[in-house]
């Protein structure tokens, strides 16, 4: 899951979108979740990202951090900005463990939000089900172990309307394929200095450079998925795709997207 998970930070390969201690928050809680009812998962999952969207007024990385990575220099100005997202990382994690430990009715009376009850299924319209099956009949690749994980961003993020599900799924298996296991290849502090001090010369360049950080490979890829998603769709999230009616997902009907993100995915695969 760590090597899948490789392109989330930066907002979903360096582009500004949902943060990455959000996204990772919402994959942990599918495999907290896994063989469970949904229906918790998504309880759980609405109440992480109205807590998380209301502490930092956004759950996109460029305003949260206050730049876009992509943008001019502004790589070298996040160096000095790091500590905002080590900030989130560890305040997520205590929130996850907020829902792990406390009784959910209490968290769910603090937050406001309805009974998990209320809270819809994902029927026959997952379209992260979808691209999964896609792309391993397709490639011959195991994805089975991504299924529970991303149960919590059907409707982007729990009925939230953030980031479509079909590419976050997308941007998963390309991390599968070519993403970085940070267990397996820990980089030593002089490797990371390294890669810091050509960042620091090459500015926004140095995402192009494979070599430069073992995560660039998926990143890249990943980069390529969410472009060619806002070129056909308009947007990367779920509820301004729903709506555009000039896309193919204009109708409620995500097939076709699924469809197409699967495509892009083996391509870049």
């Amino acid at each position: 899951m760590l090597k899948a998970a490789t392109s989330l930070g930066g907002g979903i390969g360096h582009e500004g979108d949902t943060c990455g201690a959000l996204t990772g928050a919402v994959l942990s809680l599918g495999l907290y979740h896994q063989g469970g009812d949904r229906r918790a998962l998504y309880r759980d999952a609405a109440s992480f990202y109205n807590r998380f969207t209301r502490y930092y007024g956004s759950s996109k990385c460029r305003d949260i951090i206050g730049i876009r990575l992509k943008e001019g220099n502004n790589i070298r100005r996040f160096l000095y900005k790091g500590v905002i997202c080590m900030g989130a990382v560890y305040r997520s994690i205590g929130w996850l463990f907020d829902l792990m430990e406390r009784d959910s009715s209490k968290e769910n009376k603090l937050l406001g939000l309805h009974d998990a009850s209320a809270i819809p299924t994902n029927g026959n319209t997952d379209c992260s089900a979808l691209v999964l099956q896609e792309i391993s009949s397709r490639a011959n690749l195991d994805t089975s172990s991504l299924a529970s994980a991303l149960s919590g961003f059907s409707g982007g993020i729990c009925r939230q309307g953030d980031v479509c599900a079909a590419l976050m799924t997308g941007i998963l298996i390309v991390g599968l394929v070519h993403g970085n296991d940070p267990e397996a290849n820990r980089l030593t502090r002089k490797q990371l200095l390294q890669v810091g001090w050509k960042i620091m010369q090459q500015g926004n360049r140095a995402f192009a450079c494979e070599s430069l950080h073992p995560s660039f490979a998926a990143s890249r890829r990943a980069e390529m998925l969410y472009q060619d998603c806002l070129a056909h769709f308009g947007s990367a999230d779920c509820k301004s795709i729903v709506e555009n009616q000039s896309s193919p997902a204009g109708s409620g009907c995500c097939q076709s997207l699924a469809k197409h993100v699967s495509e892009t995915t083996l391509a870049l695969l």
